[in-house]
């Protein structure tokens, strides 16, 4: 199992209760081993480096990250109007997709 570490940046709570939480994943994470302690679950973590590729990798790699942008923004599309103008007030425009998604060290920004 693999995890990311999140940096929360604000929370808006709703009037039924619910929230939207905005984050930012900040590193990855492999899972060691995982358990409760009080209630709460808990792992031991083991930090991950990401690694460049070249040649077919790569190229394998910039088609991955084009079909899924292309997925998660026509999943976007397809949600109610009302809820994607909630989206866009809150988050804004999703940005465009690198041509190389190896050139920011924190990974795509979409």
């Amino acid at each position: 199992e693999h995890g990311t570490v999140l940096e929360i940046r604000d929370v808006s709570f709703m009037p039924d209760g619910r929230s939207v939480v905005d984050t930012v994943g900040k590193s990855r994470f492999k899972v060691l081993d995982r358990g409760m302690r009080d209630g709460y679950n808990i792992a031991k973590v083991e930090p991950m480096e990401d690694v460049c590729v070249d040649g077919e990798e790569k190229a394998a790699l910039e088609q991955l990250n084009a079909a899924v942008y292309q997925e998660a923004t026509s999943w976007v599309q397809s949600l109610p109007a009302n809820t994607i103008g909630r989206i866009l007030q809150h988050f804004g425009n999703m940005p465009d997709c690198e041509a190389d998604p190896q050139a920011n060290p924190d990974g795509p920004a979409w």
